[in-house]
């Protein structure tokens, strides 16, 4: 780490527990800054040409007043020619300014409001503080002295975030260097401007014990040069280490999402929702880019911060440590975790959907919030409604499983995981006057219970086998029967129909009841749909219906009344 000498300018470097007391400045970068090569190069006279020179020397002349030797400022203090050493100042960055005695903030478009002393500074002694003399803000109420410093570019920029939060001791200046507050005096103006709360800025809260949700909202209404910085300011918020990849653009905050899951299993992670506004360039904006406009599908990790502009009032239920296992794979995000079968709250564009409760939940409500799942086989889900988060009102347990959420998604990749629906084998529609009850599902994986059908992934090379039970008027006994699916080389449906055993049905059941399949089209894919053909009577003998009669929907029958404890389910129940 290198440190600015206060009083002779120069620059020395310390290792380790070496590193003596220091003060540090917080600012916006800005026009004719002083870089770590002219620092060290160039001339005492040149370096007062530059108007970022004026930023160094009156840090160094406030460290001095309070009793302090050394000081650090970013511009000069690192070299950047050198990768490997912003990457390490960047991971230690956070630290840095928690570790020194104290910092100043220099707001360099605050205009000073009126005429006061520049040398008030003391010495910064246990107990003492940043600056003695008021600073002017007592004759204004509280929403005047919001509005006075809301809107100064510090407050806006990626970086300034933890340059905010991590330091003990913390003193606002104006553009003339005039004394403004300590950030402990000032704390509730501070949360009405950034949503960071109280008991953090008084630093009586560590960040660590607020949600992943919360504090990326915190920087959700920032922005960096960079698309790629607006992930890096964010590591030491978030206490993960990464290397820097500079030209990744958004990628970087896809990583920065990677690294913390498998720091904390916080799943308020994945509590945000997109914004729903048009135009703007991925990454870099609040506003979602065209060609994502229609996308349907979804990964579980955001895109950028902005995503989390709502999530400030999300808090984690319990402590995290004892969620379920959440492991970044190859396939996306691997969870051992219920999947609620049925959504619990919501109707309309929701049906058919699974819930995944996050186990966390909003302030104002107190239920907890789920996210939107769609399965496309093999233990493969993709979120979708990715500006919903459904709230969980019901207490419905179901098995844990081992599944996969893909972890981004781009408007080419929507595409292809909409065709994972192509020639699925729908059995929504099998029976809907009959008593039908759905045993047995093969291949299990395949199966998505909550479409009620068979995931072929669009090619339709397995054979599919569904058994399943039903009760009709003739005869007056259960029978279990298996239906089988398999795709001709023309990708139409074949399906057969049996007998589980012999002693299941009879003959004159099985020769009266029948079925076949349609295709209909399903958000643009091809869909089998199968359904029964039932039998009817006539006095004493059973008849199959007509051809004629055939249709997309199921014939009208009404079977025996049920048995006392029977329990029929129809498919939209299971």
């Amino acid at each position: 780490m290198r440190l600015i000498d206060t009083k002779t300018l120069e620059l020395k470097e310390f290792m380790g527990s070496a590193i003596p007391r220091y003060a540090i400045l917080s600012h916006t970068w800005e026009e004719d800054e002083v870089g770590f090569h002219e620092f060290t190069q160039l001339g005492r006279s040149e370096l007062r040409k530059k108007k970022g020179f004026a930023k160094i020397n009156h840090t160094c002349r406030l460290a001095r007043g309070s009793g302090i030797s050394w000081a650090w400022v970013d511009t000069c203090c690192i070299d950047k020619s050198s990768s490997a050493e912003l990457t390490e100042a960047i991971n230690s960055m956070y630290q840095w300014y928690a570790d020194a005695i104290v910092c100043f903030a220099y707001l360099s478009d605050l205009r000073t409001g009126g005429a006061r002393k520049k040398d008030q500074q003391r010495a910064v002694k246990d107990g003492g503080s940043v600056a003695s003399g008021a600073s002017g803000d007592g004759s204004l109420t509280f929403e005047q002295r919001v509005q006075k410093y809301a809107h100064c570019r510090w407050f806006t920029r990626g970086w300034t975030l933890q340059e905010l939060i991590a330091p003990r001791r913390l003193g606002f200046y104006d553009t003339d260097w005039g004394f403004q507050g300590e950030k402990s005096d000032m704390a509730l103006e501070l949360t009405a401007i950034t949503g960071i709360r109280t008991e953090v800025l008084e630093n009586k809260l560590a960040p660590s014990s607020v949600s992943v949700a919360q504090r990326m909202s915190w920087a959700s209404r920032r922005e960096t040069t960079r698309a790629e910085d607006m992930a890096y300011c964010l590591l030491g918020l978030f206490d993960v280490n990464m290397p820097l990849l500079y030209g990744e653009g958004s990628k970087a905050f896809t990583r920065l999402q990677g690294e913390i899951i498998k720091e904390i299993c916080d799943f308020s992670l994945f509590a945000w929702r997109h914004p729903e506004r048009e135009g703007g360039e991925e990454g870099t904006g609040d506003k979602v880019p065209a060609q994502r406009q229609k996308q349907r599908h979804w990964g579980i990790l955001a895109l950028s911060p902005k995503d989390f502009a709502d999530s400030s009032g999300i808090e984690t239920l319990g402590d995290p440590m004892y969620n379920n296992e959440c492991v970044p794979t190859s396939k996306g995000l691997r969870f051992v975790a219920p999947v609620n079968c049925g959504l619990l709250d919501g109707k309309g564009e929701l049906e058919g959907t699974y819930l995944m409760n996050l186990r966390c939940e909003e302030w104002d409500a107190r239920l907890p919030v789920a996210i939107c799942l769609r399965k496309h086989g093999r233990g493969i889900y993709s979120r979708v409604n990715p500006t919903q988060l459904p709230r969980v009102r019901d207490r419905v347990k179901t098995k844990e499983e081992v599944f996969y959420v893909t972890a981004t998604v781009s408007p080419a990749r929507s595409i292809m995981l909409a065709a994972s629906h192509r020639h699925a084998i729908n059995l929504s529609r099998l029976g809907e006057n009959l008593g039908i009850r759905l045993d047995k599902l093969e291949p299990a994986d395949h199966w998505d219970r909550q479409q009620l059908q068979f995931l072929t992934e669009g090619n339709g090379y397995i054979l599919y086998e569904a058994t399943f039970s039903t009760l009709l008027d003739f005869p007056a006994k259960r029978a279990r029967l298996r239906m089988q699916f398999y795709f001709q080389p023309d990708m139409s449906l074949s399906v057969t129909l049996g007998a589980v055993s012999e002693n299941d049905g009879d003959d004159a059941y099985f020769r009266a009841v029948g079925a076949h399949s349609y295709e209909e089209s399903v958000e643009g894919q091809p869909v089998h749909f199968v359904i029964l053909e039932p039998p009817r009577r006539r006095g004493d003998r059973m008849l199959v219906a007509p051809s004629s009669e055939t249709s997309k929907s199921p014939l009208t029958y009404r079977p025996r009344p049920r048995s006392k404890g029977e329990e029929w389910l129809s498919p939209r129940a299971l």
